[in-house]
């Protein structure tokens, strides 16, 4: 019979200082190649940035602007982190998109450290470790943690209040005294998560808190969260700004985040984005990549032993949150981000041999099934990195050659015979330390070697060049028709015209000496009308071609002038 270690034998162990800071080491190895080497991407890193850039131009720490516009969707959390990188780097609104980066950067490397904190209070210390490898190592996170965005800080709140919540629950079920430390811990984060992205972390939270509270029909253990002087504290940390944006905007920020953002994403699918339930059950074999399949494995062990308190808390954590984001109608990859680490969690708890191995005969199907689908993704990925360089202006080169390689080892590693459950739970250190090597050669290959010379897809770093040759006055501002992608105003300035073809045309004749515009070919029998109405002629200037990845189409620009 397999030897299982009891929770009580692992809890008290701790993870040390040298072990955290290889975390932290191998964090930044992962995460850092193309860190500094991408240009801003569309959409939503390229907001964020200018929204925080324009906060340094205009000096209003308060309001979030996009140029002209305000920009309610999220609190301002994470625009002062930005900002706050941004002036330490002495660029301030000039810094380069690398520093706003660092924001998430460091939450990406918080939320694997505090992840190994968290799994290592349930699993044990060896378990701790193992899951945050586990963690950095996941596809999903280093695309998050290389975009100037809300979701990796988030990420890190939510496992700090979890991990915490986590050492409440089993203290108050072995009897053991409870301070305010963890329960402070708690309220901290929620008060840094809802002034970075709103309500997200409470729903994950309270929905652990109510799914534990249902399965053992006990609450009382509860009040050791400290909810009055606990919720004092998130509001401290809240509500200042939350009182004078909504003075300063006349309510028009509450309306439009919680009723224009948050409602809407729940019952339509917003730009786009809508998909059915069972969306991110099929995209988390690409975001979990390479421990996609382990990961089926893990969560089937744990489902065994959900009577264990540590693996009922983590399922806690994850299943009913996981049904909410399922439900809602608006969808993408990173909303469920926040749920991987309970996933992690149970897998090394199962890696480690804290938590049974499933029955062969029981779960043989699912796993068959797993086997397939890992199969089938590892041709996918060697596919995409032989096909899309050459299509988006790369080439087929050394890195393409590595980054296929590195997918077909983890391929091989991580189905068949290599995942036998008696093969990962000898050493499972070893196995995950393969796969993680062998995602970090695919990170280098795609984010150092391959995405930065993929010309193609990089329209606003062109634009912005052409602008500087072609601009007629130091002044001159850019009018966009077309192609209006907010990176554009990060590399080519604020006061940058986004908008339809009539907008440039009128531009164009009110600044007829220093006026330029870029014109997408779609929109140029608009704006070619536009100008024919008013009587005006232009000069072409030249013209440039790509890929408008935000929208999937082949584009053609090209710069006017009125002709002199």
């Amino acid at each position: 019979m397999e030897q299982v270690q009891t929770n009580s034998e692992l809890r008290d162990h701790r993870l040390n200082a040298r072990s955290y800071l290889l975390l932290a080491m191998l964090a930044l190895a992962v995460f850092l190649p193309g860190l500094f080497d991408l240009p801003p991407i569309d959409r939503d890193e390229a907001r964020f940035v200018q929204a925080s850039r324009q906060m340094m131009e205009s000096g209003d720490y308060v309001d979030i602007r996009f140029q002209e516009e305000s920009r309610y969707k999220k609190p301002v959390g994470i625009y002062w982190l930005q900002v706050a990188v941004a002036q330490v780097h002495g660029g301030g609104a000039d810094a380069p998109i690398w520093v706003f980066r660092l924001v998430s950067l460091t939450g990406a490397v918080a939320a694997v450290l505090l992840t190994a904190w968290a799994a290592a209070g349930l699993f044990g210390a060896r378990a701790g470790f193992l899951a945050a490898l586990l963690l950095l190592g996941c596809l999903l996170l280093g695309v998050e943690a290389r975009l100037a965005k809300t979701d990796a800080v988030l990420l890190a709140c939510v496992v700090l209040a979890q991990g915490s919540l986590a050492r409440l629950y089993l203290a108050a079920r072995s009897g053991a005294g409870i301070g305010y430390g963890n329960a402070l811990l708690f309220w901290l984060a929620m008060g840094v998560a809802l002034l970075v992205k709103g309500p997200i972390a409470p729903l994950i939270c309270g929905l652990t808190l109510v799914t534990l509270g249902l399965w053992e029909r006990r609450w009382r253990w509860m009040l050791a969260l400290r909810p009055l002087i606990g919720g004092l504290l998130a509001s401290v940390i809240v509500l200042p700004w939350m009182l004078v944006i909504s003075l300063q905007s006349s309510g028009a920020f509450l309306e439009e985040s919680l009723g224009g953002d948050l409602l809407a994403k729940l019952f339509q699918g917003q730009e786009s984005h809508g998909a059915p339930p069972g969306y991110y059950l099929l995209t988390f074999w690409i975001a979990a990549w390479p421990f996609g399949f382990l990961a089926l494995v893990g969560l089937l062990a744990a489902w065994q032993r959900r009577s264990d308190p540590a693996v009922r808390f983590c399922l806690s954590w994850l299943l009913p949150s996981w049904v909410v984001f399922e439900l809602v109608m608006t969808k993408l990859p990173h909303y469920t981000l926040p749920l991987y680490p309970a996933i992690f969690l149970l897998l090394a708890g199962y890696l480690r041999g804290t938590i049974a191995a499933p029955e062969k005969t029981r779960w043989q199907p699912a796993v068959k099934v797993g086997w397939i689908l890992q199969a089938v993704l590892s041709l996918l990925l060697i596919a995409a990195v032989i096909v899309v360089p050459p299509i988006a202006g790369g080439g087929f080169n050394g890195w393409s050659l590595m980054a296929a390689a590195a997918v077909a080892v983890a391929g091989i590693l991580s189905c068949g015979p290599f995942t036998d459950q008696a093969k990962l739970r000898t050493r499972p250190e070893r196995r995950v330390g393969i796969l993680l090597a062998a995602g970090f050669l695919f990170y280098l290959g795609a984010y150092q070697g391959m995405l930065p010379r993929m010309s193609a897809l990089w329209l606003s770093p062109q634009i912005a060049r052409a602008v500087e040759s072609l601009r007629p006055c130091p002044d001159s501002r850019l009018a966009a028709a077309g192609y209006t992608e907010p990176s554009l105003a990060i590399l080519v300035g604020t006061n940058t015209l986004l908008g339809s073809a009539e907008a440039a045309a009128a531009y164009l004749i009110e600044s007829p000496k220093c006026g330029i515009a870029v014109v997408e070919s779609r929109a140029e029998a608009s704006f070619m009308a536009a100008l024919a109405k008013n009587g005006a002629n232009v000069d072409a200037l030249t013209s440039l071609s790509g890929i408008n990845y935000s929208r999937g189409q082949q584009v053609t620009l090209t710069f006017y002038r009125i002709r002199q």
